[in-house]
């Protein structure tokens, strides 16, 4: 559909009362937005669609034209990134499909070119040995979504970086203890 199109549609209604009549939003509108605000936004292209390789170049451009390099991660497959990051950009990536050892070394040479580098590992996969590699190799750990204080705690042992959460934002006794982010996230 075009923009045009998907604007005669009710986007908020679902949400609650509130929200009713709220249109779509444009990326290069929520870019301003986030860019005002001083937020770091995550474009998400780790999932089942097509295309995403073509997408990551003009999104990238984009990104950059609005001024919001560092405030942005871009989050994809190490396979959809190859072709991009053959030569190093300004970016920030956060690299999904890590459920390995195996898949952690793979990936490692794109950290390379870009200017931060963190690998997305669901929490079913993350592992001591595969933190403790991303750490050696200047690379950030992220993983998600944690539902379980004793999940949340041991995410924090182990030294990953950013936690996202469905638990109750709060301040969590171990906060103090190092350099974890705990992102908490409103659960539909």
């Amino acid at each position: 559909m075009t923009y045009e199109q998907l604007l005669a549609y009710d986007f908020g209604s679902w949400k609650g009362r509130q929200f009713v009549g709220e249109k779509i939003a444009r990326l290069d509108d929520l870019l301003d937005y986030f860019k005002e605000k001083g937020l770091i936004i995550e474009l998400d292209l780790a999932d089942e669609t097509r295309f995403k390789r073509q997408w990551i170049p003009p999104l990238y451009e984009l990104v950059k034209r609005k001024g919001m390099l560092g405030q942005t991660m871009f989050t994809a497959t190490q396979d959809e990134f190859s072709d991009f990051l053959s030569e190093s950009r300004d970016i920030v990536i956060s690299v999904s499909g890590v459920t390995n050892m195996t898949t952690a070394q793979r990936a490692l040479p794109m950290s390379k070119n870009v200017l931060l580098c963190n690998y997305s590992i669901h929490y079913n996969n993350l592992t001591d040995k595969i933190v403790d590699y991303a750490h050696t190799n200047g690379i950030k750990v992220k993983t998600w979504t944690i539902v379980s204080e004793s999940k949340l705690r041991e995410c924090v042992d182990i030294g990953v970086d950013y936690i996202i959460t469905e638990l109750p934002p709060e301040p969590w006794p171990w906060e103090d203890e190092g350099q974890t982010s705990i992102i908490p996230i409103m659960a539909d």
